[in-house]
């Protein structure tokens, strides 16, 4: 295989604060994400309209939304349809998806 320049930068680079979770659930299917996957965060505080973000809900535990800023709130999706949840003011953002690793080939048999 060969690999050809890249076509914008990496979000490993050197310096970059970027996290790998592992994903439960199958909330995002239709977005590509399946339960068992690992993304690749990268952490900070605000997202734009339609990314793919790490969104603390009240007990401090990140979930995965599809977020959508609207004044001082976020609209959250789990997939490309209409908005299922609304945040209060100000919710805690804790960093974008910025890419999704899944295993290519099943673990092979022990025996």
């Amino acid at each position: 295989m060969r690999l050809g320049a890249p076509t914008e930068p990496s979000p490993l680079r050197p310096g970059g604060d970027v996290a790998l979770a592992r994903v439960e659930g199958d909330g995002l299917r239709a977005l590509g994400v399946r339960d068992g996957d690992h993304v690749l965060v990268r952490r900070q505080r605000t997202a734009a309209d339609g990314d793919l973000a790490v969104v603390a809900d009240p007990s401090g535990r990140g979930a995965l939304w599809r977020v959508h800023p609207d004044r001082d709130a976020l609209l959250l999706c789990c997939d490309d349809g209409p908005p299922v949840a609304r945040t209060g003011p100000w919710p805690e953002v804790r960093g974008i998806v910025v890419g999704v690793w899944r295993r290519a080939m099943p673990e092979a048999d022990p025996a």
